[in-house]
């Protein structure tokens, strides 16, 4: 198992079909990291960093369009999403609204998986 890769890929086939929660995210680094709560955490905030920041996905919010990415550019995406987080000390991280949705460099990463 690649400690990144292999679930980047598991989130942006998910991506395929439907926009992805943050919650999705947090969970999955749980289940990786299973009684670890910092191992957790760090694994979360990668994933965030290495989904916005390789520019696999672009986070944003549901709107009356439909999905709204945000204009912030990818590093600091990534920053404001684990300040999202962090504002709620990790705990209620499904109370953070922001949904992921894949670009077209992570729908073909996706569907070569």
């Amino acid at each position: 198992m690649n400690e990144i890769n292999d679930p980047v890929d598991e989130i942006l086939e998910e991506g395929l079909d439907d926009w992805v929660m943050l919650v999705s995210i947090v969970r999955l680094a749980e289940e990786r990291r299973l009684g670890d709560q910092q191992g957790a955490r760090t694994l979360a905030t990668a994933l965030i960093h290495e989904l916005i920041v390789g520019e696999w996905m672009v986070p944003g919010e549901i709107g009356n369009s439909g999905f709204e990415p945000w204009k912030d550019p990818p590093a600091d995406a990534a920053a404001r999403v684990v300040g999202n987080i962090d504002s709620v000390g990790w705990n209620f991280v499904d109370n953070v609204v922001v949904w992921f949705d894949n670009t077209d460099k992570g729908n073909q990463r996706a569907e070569e998986v």
